[in-house]
């Protein structure tokens, strides 16, 4: 079983932000740690294989972009399945 986790980045006005590389990491599990936004504004980070049932966090550490700085407190989710910053996935 793999964990994936969608992340989507977007400016004051909601317009998405393609090219914005996030950063972060897992806890419970292992995998890639960044990804670079596409034109929705959108990317997807999956863990590596995981045996044991349990669960995985992934937590956003950075968002980049060029002009642009990461303000943290700013992430929100609009779906309401996280607090912005921090998804946990229980398998």
């Amino acid at each position: 079983m793999r964990v994936t986790v969608t992340i989507t980045v977007h400016g004051p006005s909601h317009n998405p932000i393609a090219g914005a590389t996030v950063s972060g990491q897992w806890a419970g599990g292992s995998g890639p740690t960044s990804c670079v936004t596409d034109a929705s504004g959108t990317c997807l980070l999956e863990t590596g294989p995981l045996s044991t049932p349990g669960a995985v966090n992934f937590t956003v550490t950075g968002v980049s972009y060029p002009g642009t700085p990461y303000d943290q407190p700013l992430n929100h989710d609009l779906d309401g399945d996280s607090n912005g910053t921090s998804i946990g996935v229980v398998f």
